[in-house]
């Protein structure tokens, strides 16, 4: 029993000294780990890199035929990390000393063609400078070993484009490198320069927080479809850390998701790229010639609302040229001048006090002291030294063909002056003058004087604010308002809301679509449509018409109104705002050039605003049509045409029954030139070696032809190629070229 007792003693005695031994080996483990702290964190933060933001990649803008107006480019500074050299905690590792020794051989075997690539692609330093700095910092990391001497290869940040052309390098596709890139930045490219840009929009960055309270950089529009949709184009962003790998490494450092982010959406807007490079050339045309502070116009589907073209022009004070500076349609509110008299004529008409037939007297003078003003009102041929005249008796019709201010405030004041409350809300009640949330966000609300205006700033209102209101004083309107009214009456008074967004998609399937909103159905009766079309057509085909010299058309028929106002600091504000075909409707448009400096002895919406809207009109009916081809070729020169394809040229030419002569050749992009019978085409040498010459093409076929032979494009100007950064017949290397466009 003693013995049992003895046995049972020894286990237990040796079963706790075991215990005991373990716990010690464990605290002295605690113990050693604690010392080593600094080391193992060390090694924590080699393996595995900070999560970082990842930014989703921002939604496209396209027209609407699918060409691109707006994509996001991502640029970043570019390091090489000679991670080889870093030795492992186990010193022994043969490994290591072996793949040292065949990264250090692939660096020295493959530097002339790095430094080569490097130099051609970011272009910022010679080839002997990269090769004689990348050996420098090669030598000091191998002699360093330091795991943060990053070697920065340039200050100039690279695109993908870029980035791709130097993976193709022997030196990176031998796997052995360590490529790390940072600071990107998102450029957000418009491929058509400034076509539609302030409309289209931009971004910008700002400073932010994530879940994690980390800060970092996200883009955000700021104005134009940038800014409206931002929540559709900018996405989900995600999260991810880098992880260093030792071994069987691509590049020395991989990303590792732990969110996947989520691309943004992409919007089709409603803009025709032709009718906006048609809009665009001849607003530009004008502004240029009259030296004007800033201008737009507008081109909009009657039916739809859907707006086709929208060009805002600013002139710059310090050197003269035109830029996308500020949506001048949205955000310009001004006098609109006798573009007003088409409401208030139809104010009459609706309330039966009017025919179109009936004759107020205008005065032989040209003035009209209204109710004993000192100032009176005066007609556009009244001179104050006595030598103008006055137009005497007119028709309802004859005074808007004539644009006449006495008759329109004559007219108005005989019927609404003892109750002027009766007037102003009858114009409120046309629907245009209610502020509306447009695709381009504004703050700008649509005003004119009424007798129960408090606004104070605006004037109070007296005896004579209802004749000026009739003829478009008293109030601020921004054109895409008057626009809209006018392409009421031609949508046989419905009003709709113009939109630039046509749908919302996501990786090809259409997540959301816009369709036409009516904002009133009907702002007038029948009876007074049919009265008033014919007096806006009047004003263009009637030879006393404001419009008849410098809007009619032999191609289109054209109905419309012209505008002339005063603003501040004695400029004026000049528009013709109309539609076409007169008939049988299909576009809206508005032309307003503000402050012109040129040609004031003939300032009026007719000669400034006139041939803009004309060009607009004729070229967009032939697009559309594609008929009436004999009489264009009876009543115009043959058009000018652009050097390009050839295949699309004689699409649009056969269908104008317009001859060509000459030789097409193999390459299909043709050179032309163009007399009084027929368009002469020769071949465009284009060799698939060398930079072609691209001077007389437009810029969608010079883009194409130059990527497709792998150069980046550079787009300055507008137009047709002037001129080419590299001379035609230079050797192709993936080189960046920049066209200048006239």
């Amino acid at each position: 029993m003693s013995e049992k007792r003895d046995s049972i003693s020894i286990k237990f005695v040796a079963l706790f000294v075991l215990f005991v031994v373990v716990a010690l080996v464990f605290v002295v483990r605690v113990f050693h780990l604690s010392s080593q702290h600094e080391y193992y964190e060390e090694l924590r933060r080699r393996q595995s890199l900070d999560s970082i933001t990842v930014l989703a990649n921002r939604g496209n803008i396209y027209a609407c035929n699918g060409e691109l107006l707006a994509t996001s480019i991502p640029y970043y500074r570019l390091h090489l990390d000679f991670c080889m050299f870093e030795r492992p905690s186990d010193k022994k590792n043969k490994n290591w000393t072996t793949n040292r020794a065949k990264y250090e051989k692939s660096f020295y075997d493959n530097l002339d063609s790095l430094a080569l690539t490097l130099s051609q692609v970011i272009g910022d330093k010679t080839k002997e400078q990269y090769k004689s700095e990348l050996k420098k910092n090669f030598e000091k990391k191998k002699k360093n070993g330091s795991h943060n001497s990053y070697y920065l290869v340039s200050s100039k940040k690279i695109s993908e484009l870029q980035l791709n052309e130097i993976l193709k390098t022997p030196f990176f596709r031998s796997n052995n490198s360590g490529l790390l890139l940072d600071d990107k930045t998102i450029v957000r490219a418009k491929p058509f320069g400034i076509l539609a840009a302030k409309t289209i929009g931009d971004i910008t960055t700002v400073d932010t927080t994530d879940t994690r309270g980390r800060k970092f950089k996200q883009f955000t529009g700021f104005y134009g479809l940038e800014y409206t949709f931002e929540d559709d184009l900018k996405g989900t962003n995600g999260i991810c850390h880098n992880r260093r790998y030792r071994k069987a490494r691509k590049n020395g450092v991989v990303s590792v998701n732990d969110i996947e982010p989520i691309d943004g959406m992409d919007i089709v807007t409603t803009i025709d790229i032709n009718a906006q490079d048609v809009a665009e050339t001849e607003l530009m045309k004008m502004l240029e010639h009259t030296k004007a502070d800033m201008g737009c116009a507008v081109v909009m589907e009657v039916e739809t609302g859907e707006i086709k073209a929208i060009a805002n022009l600013s002139r710059n004070k310090s050197d003269g040229k035109y830029y996308e500076w500020e949506n001048v349609a949205y955000t310009k509110a001004i006098n609109p001048g006798s573009t007003f008299k088409t409401a208030s004529i139809m104010v009459a008409l609706e309330n039966g006090l009017v025919q179109p037939d009936d004759v107020f007297n205008t005065t032989t003078s040209g003035i009209w002291r209204y109710r004993n003003t000192k100032a009176g009102v005066k007609d556009s041929h009244y001179k104050e030294n006595g030598s103008g005249y006055g137009y005497g008796n007119l028709t309802v019709s004859q005074i808007i063909a004539k644009s006449s201010n006495i008759g329109t405030a004559k007219i108005i004041d005989s019927f609404y002056y003892k109750n002027p409350k009766e007037f102003t809300d009858a114009i409120y009640d046309l629907g245009f003058l209610t502020k509306r949330d447009f695709d381009i966000a504004s703050d700008v609300t649509p005003y004119i004087k009424t007798p129960t205006d408090e606004n104070k700033k605006n004037g109070t209102w007296d005896n004579t604010s209802l004749a000026w209101l009739s003829f478009g004083y008293n109030s601020k309107i921004p054109p895409i308002y008057t626009l809209m009214f006018y392409n009421a009456i031609a949508n046989d008074g419905k009003m709709v809301k113009p939109f630039l967004v046509k749908k919302i998609i996501k990786n090809g399937h259409v997540e959301k679509e816009f369709e036409t909103e009516t904002l009133n159905s009907a702002i007038c009766s029948k009876s007074t449509l049919n009265k008033l079309r014919p007096m806006l057509e009047a004003v263009v085909n009637d030879s006393i018409g404001t419009g008849n010299r410098h809007v009619r058309s032999k191609i289109v028929n054209i109905a419309g109104k012209t505008g002339t106002a005063q603003i501040q600091n004695g400029g004026h504000h000049l528009s013709f705002c109309g539609y076409f075909p007169a008939e049988n409707p299909k576009y809206t448009c508005i032309v307003s050039i503000i402050n012109p400096k040129l040609g004031k002895d003939q300032m009026g919406g007719g000669p400034f605003c006139g041939p803009v809207f004309k060009a607009i009109a004729e070229k967009l009916y032939v697009n559309f049509t594609r008929t009436n081809t004999d009489t264009i070729k009876n009543c115009t020169e043959l058009p000018y045409a652009k050097d390009g394809n050839y295949k699309k040229m004689h699409a649009v030419l056969s269908d104008l029954d317009i001859d060509t002569n000459g030789n097409k050749g193999e390459t299909g992009y043709v050179h032309t030139k163009t007399d009084s019978t027929q368009i002469y085409i020769e071949q465009k040498n284009i060799n698939d070696k060398y930079v072609p010459n691209v001077v007389g093409l437009g810029a969608r076929d010079a883009i194409y032809l130059l990527e497709q032979r792998g150069l980046h494009v550079q787009i300055i100007g507008r137009g047709k190629v002037t001129q080419q950064s590299i001379m035609p017949g230079t050797n192709l290397n993936g080189q960046y070229i920049t066209l200048t466009l006239k």
